[in-house]
């Protein structure tokens, strides 16, 4: 990743690049070079510079390209990693790289560094306000059946500025994400801007999901459904689904039960109006173990069953239950199937009516 480092004055600006190439000849770092298949992001605007945010006590800016692999069924896709932090304050600490990380470079602002390359390699610093490495692995990007998972997920306290891109290559295409929703660029990136200003710990976390079209895919369908038991508005729904494809589903398969007051079945992984999952990254659909699948192996079938408190609203409710929710607005949940119209079912409907429980009163 290429960035220039804004300042308010030009002897400023002189004096920090002043410190940059003295900290570089301090700590030994190598000459900088950009990846051999990195192709130019949205935010790439010079060599070995970071862009800082004044707004905020830390800027961290990740581009992750990701590569080709020359053999099917292979853990995961070749992927270049440039990250940029700039802080406001001096800080000093350790970053472990993954255990195959290669081709290790890094750039500070300030300070000093050191690289430890046993396995996992591990960079030094001490002292510093601007940190900047990148690195090769075939980890970050693993594939998970027909799909390959690219995740990003930081902490920090207190305000942050998150940039993040993820450039990858044909025949790969972008399937869907949880977490953070990204901005598509193009047909080949993927884009994130995210701020966090207020004065508490924050956590930035996105998966994005790409598949190859050509690979084998599953097909998840929901066979029947049915509401097992109530008790005043508490309810027990019960379903089987099946895998009709011939592979596992490589993603993470979201359950989501609708509780809605007209009978509205929903128009794909992202109408979740009504329904228990969200979008926001903290309650998102699958923080709760029950509202995720169990894994289904090709042609088998699960049951899966959920308690729900319908809304306390007196009419008629309608529930229905889609399988593979989350996703891309393109009615492609995160799973890439052979058949995405069998996702959904009507459970049926029920009438609700509130109660109203008045006090004893003892007369003496």
């Amino acid at each position: 990743m290429r960035r220039l480092i804004q300042s308010a004055a030009a002897i400023s600006a002189a004096f920090l690049a002043l410190l940059l190439f003295a900290s570089a000849v301090r700590s030994g770092a190598p000459a900088r070079q950009a990846p051999a298949q990195a192709a130019a992001s949205v935010e790439q605007t010079g060599p070995g510079h970071i862009q800082s945010a004044p707004a905020y006590s830390r800027t961290r800016i990740v581009t992750v390209t990701v590569g080709t692999t020359a053999a099917p069924g292979s853990p995961g896709l070749n992927s270049r990693w440039q990250i940029d932090t700039l802080d406001d304050k001096f800080f000093t600490g350790t970053i472990t790289l993954q255990s195959d990380a290669s081709a290790i470079t890094v750039t500070l602002v300030n300070g000093e560094y050191s690289i430890n390359f046993a396995a996992p390699p591990t960079i030094w610093f001490t002292n510093s306000q601007g940190l900047y490495y990148e690195y090769s692995t075939n980890q970050q990007a693993r594939r998970f059946g027909n799909q390959i998972l690219i995740s990003q997920t930081y902490k920090y306290f207190p305000s942050l500025h998150y940039v993040g891109t993820v450039i990858f290559t044909d025949p790969y295409r972008y399937v869907g994400y949880s977490g953070y929703a990204p901005a598509e660029v193009d047909t080949t990136r993927l884009h994130w801007d995210e701020s966090f200003t207020e004065t508490k710990f924050h956590e930035f976390d996105a998966a994005a999901w790409l598949v190859d079209p050509g690979a084998l895919r599953p097909d998840l369908e929901i066979l029947d459904a049915r509401v097992m038991y109530r008790r005043l508005n508490h309810i027990y729904v019960t379903a089987t689904i099946q895998n009709a494809g011939g592979i596992t589903a490589g993603a993470p398969a979201f359950v989501n039960l609708y509780d809605r007051l007209t009978d509205s079945p929903p128009a794909g992984p992202l109408d979740l109006a009504g329904g228990w999952c969200t979008l926001d990254p903290v309650t998102r659909c699958g923080i709760s173990a029950s509202n995720r699948l169990p894994t289904i192996p090709p042609f088998q079938t699960t049951d899966y069953t959920a308690e729900y408190d319908l809304s306390a609203i007196n009419g008629q409710h309608y529930l229905y239950l889609f399988v593979d929710a989350l996703g891309s607005s393109s009615g492609v949940g995160l799973n890439y199937e052979s058949a995405e119209q069998n996702n959904s079912i009507r459970v049926g409907s029920l009438f609700y009516k509130s109660f109203t429980f008045l006090p004893l009163v003892q007369h003496k």
